[in-house]
């Protein structure tokens, strides 16, 4: 079964958001599991390898890694907001 980690921003990110908002993000992440590829990618230069879940009004930008079959949620944030650099989000700790 497909796993799914949360950074430790992620989860931070998603304590600060209003409870109905973060059941609906909790509740479209469970999807991944039998749909990891449901989302659409990232389309940004240096973000190929990233997808993005959408739960408005906010987003959660991940990728699965189908070798250890982990989806890596690396943080979730407002859709209006800029998405941190890709050398930021490669850092982050699970």
């Amino acid at each position: 079964m497909i796993q799914i980690l949360l950074s430790d921003l992620a989860v931070e990110q998603l304590s600060e958001m209003p409870p109905k908002a973060g059941r609906k993000m909790l509740d479209a992440m469970r999807q991944l599991r039998t749909f990891p590829h449901s989302a659409p990618p990232v389309v940004l230069e240096n973000y190929e390898s990233y997808r993005q879940l959408i739960a408005r009004p906010y987003r959660a930008i991940y990728r699965y890694l189908e070798e250890t079959q982990e989806i890596r949620v690396y943080c979730i944030l407002h859709v209006r907001r800029a998405l941190p650099a890709p050398e930021f989000l490669t850092h982050q700790i699970f």
